[in-house]
């Protein structure tokens, strides 16, 4: 194991506190567990991660032909690269 300092709120803190006392473990132990269970749900370098965060980036856009946008984001890059 390796050391590392967090930084903590007041209410953190005492939260971790209470819940150390009351299910008798270490701060440190409920910190590594709670560190563990976000590694386990946020798979930041997977496919399916991008995709998540992805979802929904295009809703308030309104295009009502989507070959004609590309056709017109594509004249764009030809009017660049020329």
């Amino acid at each position: 194991m390796v050391k590392t300092h967090v930084n903590l709120t007041e209410s953190q803190k005492e939260q971790l506190q209470q819940m150390s006392e009351a299910w008798k473990v270490p701060v440190a132990q409920l910190i590594r567990e709670a560190v563990d269970r976000f590694l386990q749900n946020t798979p930041f370098d997977s496919f399916e991660y991008a995709l998540e965060q992805a979802f929904g980036l295009w809703k308030d856009h309104e295009i009502e032909d989507s070959r004609e946008y590309v056709r017109q984001l594509r004249q764009g890059w030809e009017d660049r690269l020329a």
